[in-house]
């Protein structure tokens, strides 16, 4: 995500915010975002219940919080984000486990059936 201001606390240019939003907020490609996220442990993280709201020109939000702060520094965070998909992989992982056991219990079961 790219942060073109901050309130309240300084960030990077671009920051990588963990999120679950599978009921929550439809973010579109483009567009810009006020999103309230909370820092700990060094993982910035926001939920369905913090306010994300869109907003159409940065100047919305300096009217209501100010002024606020520029990037402390440019940053690139795409290598850090390889294990990001746009849609949830656990369900195919999930998937194809179960397969692999069904498949595997077939297999032995059909075995078993040679031998006898």
């Amino acid at each position: 995500m790219e942060a073109e201001k901050s309130w309240n606390t300084e960030v990077d240019s671009q920051l990588i915010i963990a999120t679950n939003y599978t009921w929550g907020f439809d973010f579109k490609e483009g567009n810009k975002y006020l999103i309230y996220f909370s820092e700990a442990d060094g993982e910035l993280s926001s939920s369905p219940c913090s306010s994300t709201i869109e907003m159409n020109h940065l100047n919305q939000a300096t009217e209501l919080f100010g002024e606020g702060f520029p990037p402390k520094q440019q940053v690139n965070v795409e290598h850090k984000m390889w294990f990001m998909f746009e849609q949830d992989i656990d369900f195919y992982i999930v998937g194809v486990v179960v397969f692999a056991a069904i498949f595997v219990f077939f297999m032995r079961v059909r075995k078993k059936k040679r031998k006898v």
